[in-house]
């Protein structure tokens, strides 16, 4: 990587550009193989680049990584402005197109926010590429970008397209890169999650007394894992006591060390009817939780939908809006303070505005990030959204928000990837490159409700082992938690399940998942001493919490337990 960095900034120091960190994540590691004929705009625009049309175009001064960007005014259509077609494209190949864009001036009604689109046709098909939704001028230059399959033929047309045709923006930056494939991904993904997810851990002793080598055994067992495994739960399920009741409950605490209620903390269902809140489900569920030491997801707080909210607060505007609003957020982080790890504070904003919308307040988002933490400081408060992963509409749309939070002083604690995963077989490469993207806001990634759909539990198995290993070796993921696992208690439709019956015996896909878990990504050894020293090394031990057992003829003599993080230890016994 270091070797890469270099040569990209000798590559752009000689063509005089400013470099930036964010330019090495979004595919210009080598500026040689952008499809995009003056992408950078430094030279002016001809019929061999960028073609112009229904708009007035001018190259201006400044830009987001030259000296020039081009300036896009007076457009007659949507889509007026520049277009390149881009040549020598393959079939079946995996393409990044991406811009950066800069507002000039607002939408001319409402609270001003504009939608941009990337748009590549080939032939009479045209694909929307990307999407960056609800943008002001406030917002400085933005990065949108998506992946792109070519449909057929050998070239595509791009183009940003935004509507009303009064806006006016910069355009500057301007790639189209072609996602490598990796010859053998599974070894390209596991090296990965050995250097990402492990580390050296020693143990060094002396055998008890009275013990012969022969007669020891000392064992060291990985017990929890530092990475997040978890599932959305029914909650009136978990804390039942018919025997399916109970048998779901097992499973869930044998097999999972974080855990998200799928509906019950939704404020639809929490408080239909306004001043009527109903805990009495939730804290019997999260006490259950919390003595057997599983890590909680608070979903959600508050949701952009309007028809996910409770049918009073659909019928608010205005300052009784904004004030429940706020209200729901200072009830719930009260409550539970210290009880939350990560909190999807903002559900689904991508896609909805409804609370901005609805109170015209523009900096609802911000205040509503800002009243979280100030009532639970400790909890990781969360944007959580989909089209991240699953399409790669709204990826860079996703990180350039959680940039602008950042920027505001908002206490953004994270990134939630819905990840429902329906169009298999999936590329590899695309969804590293989507994660990528995410990753370089440096903010935790949670995928907060994946879920894997095929009939055919074989290619389920095969897509879902695809899916985790890819986000195991991504370095910002903390946590992967499933939208459910049972053909028991869900409503999904039955190409997701991953166990069967009322005893939630595993298929061939929640085999492969526990396999995964407990086996392949988990530490366990039996240390047979040869003499009254132990000093044994594992080189790549999976990080966690470890319970260090020495047996002297069957006698459990020393037990001990410790926790092994990035950093190599010495555990003495």
């Amino acid at each position: 990587m270091m070797r890469l960095l270099v040569v990209v900034i000798t590559g752009f120091l000689a063509l005089g550009h400013r470099v930036r960190a964010v330019d090495v994540i979004f595919g210009y590691e080598d500026p040689s193989q952008n499809k995009f004929k003056n992408w950078d705009f430094e030279s002016n625009l001809s019929n061999n680049d960028w073609t112009v049309s229904g708009a007035t175009v001018t190259k201006v001064s400044g830009g987001h990584t030259g000296r020039s960007s081009i300036k896009v005014q007076n457009r007659v259509a949507p889509d007026g402005g520049v277009k390149q077609t881009v040549t020598g494209l393959r079939q079946n190949t995996n393409y990044f197109v991406s811009m950066f864009v800069k507002m000039l001036t607002n939408a001319p009604s409402g609270l001003g926010y504009v939608s941009f689109y990337i748009m590549c046709k080939s032939g009479s098909v045209s694909t929307l590429v990307a999407k960056l939704p609800f943008q002001t001028t406030e917002d400085t230059w933005k990065h949108i970008g998506g992946d792109y399959k070519l449909p057929s033929g050998s070239s595509a047309q791009c183009y940003i397209r935004t509507k009303p045709t009064a806006v006016t923006f910069q355009l500057d930056s301007a790639s189209f890169i072609e996602l490598k494939k990796h010859s053998n991904w599974k070894s390209y993904l596991d090296k990965k999650i050995k250097t990402l997810r492990t580390s050296s851990l020693r143990i060094k002793g002396r055998l008890p007394s009275g013990c012969s080598p022969s007669s020891t055994t000392v064992k060291v067992e990985l017990k929890r894992h530092e990475f997040g495994f978890g599932t959305a739960i029914k909650a009136r399920e978990f804390i039942g006591q018919s025997q399916v009741q109970v048998n779901y409950r097992n499973f869930i605490l044998k097999h999972f060390n974080w855990a998200v209620f799928e509906n019950a903390m939704k404020w639809i269902y929490m408080e239909s009817s306004k001043g009527h809140t109903d805990y009495s489900t939730i804290d019997k569920a999260m006490a259950i939780l919390k003595k057997n030491n599983i890590t909680i997801r608070g979903h959600n707080i508050l949701w952009e939908i309007m028809k996910n909210n409770p049918k009073w607060v659909q019928k608010l505007s205005g300052a009784a809006l904004k004030n429940d609003a706020l209200k729901r957020v200072t009830d719930m982080t009260r409550r539970f303070k210290n009880d939350i790890a990560e909190w999807d504070l903002c559900n689904e904003y991508l896609h909805k505005h409804f609370y901005e919308l609805k109170t015209q307040y523009r900096d609802m988002l911000i205040s509503e990030f800002q009243k979280a933490h100030m009532y639970d400081p400790n909890a990781k408060l969360f944007l959580n959204d989909y089209e991240i992963v699953k399409k790669g509409r709204m990826t860079s749309a996703m990180a350039d928000l959680a940039e602008y939070l950042k920027k505001k002083n908002a206490h953004i604690g994270g990134i939630g990837i819905q990840s429902h995963l329906k169009i298999l077989p999936m590329d590899e490469e695309v969804l590293e490159k989507r994660l990528q993207i995410v990753g370089r806001v440096g903010l935790p990634i949670t995928i907060t409700e994946l879920s894997v759909h095929n009939t055919n539990v074989q290619t389920r198995a095969n897509a879902l082992d695809m899916a985790l290993r890819v986000y195991f070796a991504s370095p910002n993921v903390h946590a992967i938690i499933l939208w459910g696992f049972a053909d028991q208690f869900f409503t999904f439709a039955n190409d997701f399940y991953l166990t069967q019956g009322t005893n939630f015996t595993p298929n061939t896909a929640g085999q492969k998942l526990l396999h995964l878990i407990h086996e392949e990504w988990s530490t366990k050894k039996d240390i047979h001493p040869t003499s009254s020293n132990v000093d044994t090394t594992i080189s790549q031990a999976f990080r966690g919490t470890y319970k260090l057992t020495a047996t002297c003829n069957g006698n459990v003599k020393i037990e001990k337990e410790f926790f092994l993080g990035k950093n190599a230890i010495t555990v003495n016994f």
